[in-house]
């Protein structure tokens, strides 16, 4: 088997937009990823063999979304110290989800109205994934 990480680490990662057409959930980690605090997509990250729909899922499962259902929108790849690939999802819904204790804080926000690029903790990266996923 080839060895495709050229010794970094890989990480596969799934992120969700959460929302009812008109808003969106941003979620708030305890212990964020990179240590970056700030909102955030859920997003997370796969375990060995589990299927990219599968975390989608499983992620509804713990903020206690029932109605919705996961479509995988595009699917990004990046490149930092590691590699990073990324499914992004769109989950339509209009439960309202119970933070479980992977969430420090969630919070429905207006498309419209979303927090200043300060706040998200992958900044501007983060407002232009939000703006692509929001289209229809």
């Amino acid at each position: 088997m080839a060895d495709l990480s050229g010794g970094r680490s890989v990480k596969l990662i799934v992120t969700a937009m959460i929302g009812d057409g008109k808003r969106i959930l941003l979620v708030r980690y305890p212990n964020p990823p990179g240590n970056k605090h700030g909102w955030w997509l859920p997003a997370p990250e796969l375990t060995y063999g589990q299927h990219p729909d599968q975390a989608c899922e499983k992620l509804m499962d713990s903020l206690g979304i029932g109605d919705g259902s996961c479509s995988l929108v595009e699917i990004e790849s990046y490149e930092t110290n590691n590699w990073h690939l990324f499914f992004h999802y769109r989950v339509r819904t209009a439960s309202e989800p119970k933070a479980g204790p992977e969430f420090a804080d969630t919070r429905w926000y207006d498309l419209d109205d979303l927090p200043d690029v300060s706040q998200f903790a992958l900044g501007s990266k983060a407002r232009s994934l939000i703006e692509r996923l929001a289209k229809d």
